[in-house]
């Protein structure tokens, strides 16, 4: 399918070469945002927006966060944007348009931030086209997105989607894809490239897990695959450049149609897409209340410089907006430079009258002292700027003095109030009830098969009739073992004119252990196990067959346990996440040493049983304890008081507590905490600042380094003077002193 598919059908009149648009993308747990616009015939970024978290279903989250990423996007811009192009799941579309619940979404955050929807595309498809564009080929690849519980895992063949598997996340990213690929028709060959992309900032952990996996001997891999990963904003930028070139000629804008790196194929596509026009889908979110743009919405002029396009580079927006224009500024000036020259003139020219007649002699006196007079007031004036304007800033970088307390505490469930003397605070005891179904390979072996059969003949070398029960062993070469299928009765030996006959009988016999080895040769000689072969013996007939052996994987007593062990982990580690996300800002929850209760632990096979996988299905409840922050808090305020010295302050909001140990029983938590703390000492700030008026710079230093635990000093002086008379204020209200923690 095209990608041109996906955008709206605009019939709008030739626009300007320049305009801001919007690109929005929304996954199932995230929100990005882009500005961009159009320069020169090609779509290019402005500001990307904010990533923001929101829950895939709330309509009130997904508002939030696509307000704060737009806002950061267009936080520089003074010019709003023509429109918005949406970049979508794949889920969220069905047969080219956009499924009605999610309609609902989108039409809600256009309603309530003033979006024009121009289109929609599907972000892996945007994707695929903006790499197709980077690399001059279409892309083959398998695209694999990580999210908070589950991996989407995409293959893409010549530039075509065909399909995504969702996966449920496992600690192994590699045994995630595999079974991901698994799902797709093995029948043809997989693309020898996986992209990580839109995940966390960090992909090398997954790109050394799916590295050091053995694609060729699991998947039908030609090559061992490529693993690169993409940066975070390239999915939204994908949405803005690929998907937007194709909104903007919509609008009438003159886009290149050949990109660098485009082939002759791609180039005939957009010519023939060219003949056909746009064949997207509108984005119509009811249209009564959404409506793409009009005729007459106007797209800003064509400008040249980020500054004329709206933005500002290190400068206050709302100055900016207040000032005149360059061109205002050169008419006001020529307006008003010709009176103003006019005036000029008449001035000089009174000047010399006024100096020339001044100058004769009789009037001397007046001139000098008239001059003496302006000298003096230019004296005073300067004297009273010198004593009065400077202003000063002195930050004074203390060392802080750490103090650090061992301390032992009970958090009782049953205390009504907190009991600071005993140690003791009040605190409520949690049940949280986790579940997860987790898979593993089994690692066990097993020999299983079946053992040879044959018939042999026994000999009785006695003059005694013999009879040989079920199950008496023969035992044949190499020390292999053969017993006998039934009882069997052998007669003694007879004379005979030619000399001794033994007395012998045929019986069916089976060996004791499975394999090849038994399958024994026609007239091999067996013993018995309990008799001398002087006595009996045995001999096969036509040779013993059907002995096989082959080995099996099973569940062995360490896979049972590894897995056990491993998923009791996880759960507690989702029984803590989910105590965090119930706390408030001012509790504070102990899951160290928290009681545990396994409430059901279902495996799908036991020990010994053949099959390649083994599954188990934990539940357990996690019994935590719950606090106040300001009680833990309260309580070493008050434990370290004595300790600190008289010329040093304590700021209880510098204050860290770490649990050290935690015993939990019933209704009481016994911890063990370490508080530390950050000491200051105690300045007299009018006293250093009448220390430091008038004083110099390096003089000033000098003076600070006698203050306690003083480690250094930044001094601003404006306005900036000669270093000769550039001094402290005289005035000690034109110096503001401030303290900084040295780290």
């Amino acid at each position: 399918m095209s990608f041109q598919k996906f955008f709206s059908k605009l019939k709008r009149e030739k626009q300007p070469e320049k305009g801001f648009f919007l690109a929005v993308e929304i996954s199932s747990e995230t929100v990005k945002s882009a500005l961009w616009t159009v320069q020169e015939g090609k779509t290019k970024i402005i500001k990307f927006g904010s990533l923001q978290d929101w829950d895939g279903q709330n309509q009130e989250l997904l508002l939030t966060a696509a307000d704060v990423s737009i806002s950061k996007a267009t936080e520089a811009s003074i010019v709003e944007p023509g429109g918005v192009i949406f970049g979508l799941p794949r889920d969220w579309v069905e047969k080219e348009k956009i499924k009605e619940e999610k309609k609902e979404l989108l039409k809600y955050i256009c309603q309530k931030l003033e979006l024009k929807p121009l289109g929609f595309v599907v972000v892996l498809e945007s994707l695929a086209a903006y790499l197709k564009a980077k690399e001059g080929t279409p892309l083959n690849a398998v695209l694999i997105k990580i999210q908070e519980t589950e991996s989407l895992i995409s293959l893409v063949k010549t530039g075509k989607l065909r399909g995504t598997k969702i996966v449920g996340r496992s600690q192994d990213l590699a045994a995630d894809v595999k079974e991901g690929l698994a799902r797709f028709n093995q029948g043809e060959e997989l693309p020898a490239r996986m992209i990580l992309f839109d995940g966390p900032a960090d992909f090398e952990e997954y790109k050394q897990q799916l590295i050091s996996f053995e694609w060729q001997e699991e998947l039908p891999f030609l090559h061992f695959p490529k693993v690169e990963s993409l940066e975070t904003n390239k999915s939204i930028e994908a949405v803005a450049l690929a998907g937007g070139a194709e909104v903007a000629k919509s609008l009438g804008f003159e886009i290149k149609e050949k990109e660098e790196g485009l082939e002759k194929e791609e180039a005939k596509e957009e010519a023939e897409a060219k003949k056909t026009k746009l064949q997207g889908k509108p984005l119509v979110v009811k249209e009564e209340l959404i409506e793409p743009p009009k005729k007459e919405d106007k797209i800003p002029e064509k400008t040249s410089t980020l500054e004329e396009l709206g933005f500002v580079e290190e400068g206050d927006i709302t100055q900016v907006q207040s000032k005149p224009s360059f061109s205002q500024k050169n008419e006001e000036m020529e307006k008003e430079q010709k009176p103003r020259q006019k005036k000029g003139k008449a001035v000089f020219k009174n000047l010399l009258v006024s100096l020339r007649f001044s100058l004769i002699p009789g009037r001397v006196s007046l001139v000098i002292f008239s001059a003496l007079i302006i000298f003096l007031i230019l004296v005073g004036a300067g004297l009273a700027g010198y004593w009065y304007l400077p202003r000063a800033k002195v930050t004074i970088y203390l060392k802080p003095r750490v103090l650090e307390k061992r301390l032992e505490l009970v958090i009782d469930s049953s205390a009504e109030r907190a009991d600071y003397e005993e140690g003791v605070i009040p605190g409520q005891r949690k049940e949280l009830e986790v579940e997860e179904t987790r898979t593993t390979e089994a690692t066990g072996k097993k020999i299983v098969g079946e053992e040879a059969k044959g018939e042999v003949t026994i000999y009785n070398k006695t003059e005694v009739a013999k009879l040989f029960s079920k199950g008496a062993v023969l035992v044949g070469p190499g020390e292999l073992l053969f017993a006998l299928d039934e009882d069997v009765q052998v007669a003694s030996r007879s004379a005979e004119e030619e000399g001794i006959t033994y007395g012998r009988e045929k019986t069916m016999v089976t060996a004791l252990s499975i394999g090849t080895e038994s399958n024994l040769e026609a007239e091999t000689q067996l013993n018995f196990q309990e008799y001398s072969d002087s006595l009996y013996s045995a001999k096969t007939e036509s040779g013993f067959s059907g002995g096989t052996s082959r080995e099996i994987r099973v569940v062995s007593a360490q896979d049972r346990e590894l897995l056990l062990e491993n998923l009791k982990e996880d759960l507690r580690n989702r029984a803590e996440a989910d105590l965090k996300k119930d706390l408030t800002d001012q509790e504070r929850g102990l899951t160290e040493g928290m009681e545990e209760e396994t409430l059901a632990a279902d495996f799908s096979a036991e020990e010994g049983e053949e099959t390649d996988s083994l599954q188990l299905k934990l539940k357990m409840n996690f019994f935590p304890f719950v606090c106040q922050k300001t009680a833990l808090e309260e309580f070493f305020i008050r434990t370290v008081k004595e300790s600190i010295p008289s010329d040093f302050v304590f700021d209880p909001q510098e204050a860290t507590i770490e649990i050290e140990e935690t015993r939990i029983d019933e209704g009481r938590a016994e911890i063990v905490l370490t508080g530390k703390s950050y000491l200051l000492p105690r300045l007299d700030f009018s006293e250093i600042k009448k220390n430091l008026t008038g004083r110099y710079p390096q003089a000033t230093e000098d003076y600070l380094e006698s203050l306690t635990n003083f480690s250094r000093a930044e001094i601003e002086i404006t306005p900036k003077l000669p270093e000769k008379i550039r001094t402290l204020p005289r005035l000690t209200k034109n110096i503001i002193l401030e303290t900084e923690v040295e780290e």
